[in-house]
Formats: structure tokens, C-alpha cells, sequence
């Protein structure tokens, strides 16, 4: 006695792959929309710094105050690089 297949048995396949499909369109549009948010931050935080011979930990300052970036570091490193200089 032979086995009948499924009349569903391509439906069942296509169904899987069409899942599949939708499963990596959601992560692109997941992706996509989480890129497009960043690039617009970026458009929009604007700084300006007007330091004249001013050391890192001047300039690390000056960021920070007026945006919400946080750095972190060793105030040790900085006696290091005192002799650092710039102007922006």
C-alpha cells in the first residue's frame, strides 16, 4: 500500500519559506529603522567649542557639558598627556 501525499504538501513548504521571509524583512526593517534614528541624532546634537590652547581634559569637559556624552577615564593618563595642546 503506497502512501498519497498531502494535497498540502507544497502549500506546507511555501508557507515555510514565505515565514522565513517574513522573519528576516521584520529584522531588516527593524534594522533599517534603528539606523535611520541614529543617522537624524546625529543631524541634530551640535556642538561648539571655542578653546584656545585648551588641554584634552578642557575639551573632554566642554563636550560634556553641552551634550549627553559621558566619557570615561584615568585622570592619571592626563598628567601623562599634559603636554597636549589644541585648538578648536
Amino acid at each position: 500500500m503506497e502512501k498519497k501525499q498531502s494535497p498540502c504538501f507544497h502549500f506546507d513548504e511555501i508557507m515555510d519559506k514565505t515565514k522565513q521571509v517574513m522573519k528576516y524583512l521584520t529584522l531588516a526593517l527593524l534594522l533599517f529603522s534603528l539606523y535611520s534614528y541614529t543617522d537624524s541624532y546625529a543631524q541634530r546634537t551640535k556642538l561648539r567649542l571655542d578653546l584656545e590652547n585648551a588641554s584634552l581634559l578642557d575639551m573632554i569637559k566642554g563636550i560634556e557639558q553641552q551634550s549627553e556624552f559621558v566619557f570615561l577615564y584615568v585622570i592619571e593618563l592626563f598628567r601623562i598627556l599634559n603636554d597636549m595642546q589644541g585648538d578648536i
